[in-house]
């Protein structure tokens, strides 16, 4: 009777987790859904992407100009992208937000006001980059890493030397500021 009560719990332990495994699977799936559909309704958006983020297209003199990003008592400059998520974040400065931190690699503030958002997918995250997640998440990057995410560029810190010390471990107030 004692094994009969075991093998019993042990089969119900076994489909819970079965259930749940499969519930998370599908989740996870319709999140990547949901997100495949926003990039394909915005176009490929790659070209975009590479362009953006390539150094020979964004400007210290752009009309968006360069931004100072201040953290822990350390500053940053900051060439904004060559994209009109990046023009209208510039319009909103200056910002002084509470950042929150997420998996170790960035720190992320959801904007009261959506920004135009052109999302692609990057070939690469990099230590520095500055981007839109969706159209009102402000995103920027202290390590560098591969990913599957689509993003809109709004720019990239220009020495990132000190970045991910000042930006510490949880929370964090950056301050973005036109030079």
């Amino acid at each position: 009777m004692q094994k009969m009560r075991a093998a019993c719990l042990f089969f119900a332990a076994l489909t819970l987790a079965a259930f749940f495994s499969s519930c998370m699977r599908e989740e996870e799936a319709a999140q990547e859904t949901e997100r495949q559909t926003a990039y394909e309704n915005t176009g490929d958006g790659t070209d975009d992407m590479t362009d953006a983020l390539n150094t020979e297209n964004t400007s210290h003199d752009n009309e968006t100009g360069s931004v100072l990003v201040t953290v822990g008592g350390k500053s940053f400059s900051l060439t904004l992208a060559d994209t009109e998520a990046a023009r209208e974040f510039s319009a909103l400065l200056p910002l002084t937000l509470d950042m929150s931190e997420l998996n170790g690699n960035e720190k992320y503030f959801y904007l009261e006001k959506r920004l135009s958002s052109r999302p692609a997918v990057p070939d690469m995250i990099r230590s520095g980059d500055l981007m839109l997640y969706g159209a009102s998440c402000v995103v920027i990057f202290y390590d560098d890493f591969e990913t599957s995410y689509s993003y809109t560029p709004l720019g990239t810190i220009d020495d990132k030397d000190g970045l991910a010390d000042a930006l510490g471990k949880g929370s964090v107030t950056v301050t973005f500021e036109k030079k």
